[in-house]
């Protein structure tokens, strides 16, 4: 830091001057004094140099302090999230996804295997059948899509699978 010479720092300004040079307050100048961060030389004097120094340390001293108030932020919202996390699980609301898979493709399978008599009980004419047989698989196909989208989803990012559109025609 190159130093300043002996002159430059004795040179003296009132609070309001060093206020306005700061574009800061008198009051503040005084609160800066008060903190330590700018020497004080008579009634309301400050050295011109050690108002501009004192000013710029107490800006690094705020920035690093709002630095680690925010990563002491990051840290509790983080053992938030986890503390809801085990509450949810305790609570039976969360399940794993690959439970969920598992869960989904059983009731998945009844559901298939149950639809697939309904056709030949419905009617004998085959091409009625072949075309209620293209509906269902239409919609069990659908189904089927629509929820690994959802799980890819909740992979991705935790989120829930968007509320079903109704429409399932």
């Amino acid at each position: 830091m190159p130093d300043v010479s002996a002159q430059q720092r004795q040179v003296l300004l009132t609070t309001a001057q060093a206020g306005a040079l700061l574009e800061l307050s008198a009051e503040r100048i005084r609160q800066l004094i008060g903190a330590g961060y700018i020497e004080k030389h008579g009634k309301d004097q400050v050295p011109l140099v050690s108002a501009v120094r004192g000013y710029i340390r107490f800006l690094k001293d705020d920035e690093r302090k709002a630095s680690r108030t925010a990563a002491v932020s990051r840290v509790q919202i983080a053992r938030a999230r986890e503390i809801e996390f085990k509450i949810a699980e305790r609570e039976h609301r969360l399940i794993d996804i690959a439970e969920h898979e598992d869960l989904f493709a059983e009731a998945f399978g009844s559901i298939r295997s149950g639809l697939a008599g309904v056709p030949a009980r419905v009617t004998r004419d085959v091409e009625l059948r072949r075309r209620i047989e293209a509906g269902i698989d239409d919609v069990l196909r659908r189904a089927a899509d629509r929820f690994e989208e959802g799980t890819a989803n909740l992979k991705a990012s935790g989120a829930d699978i968007a509320p079903d559109d109704g429409d399932d025609a």
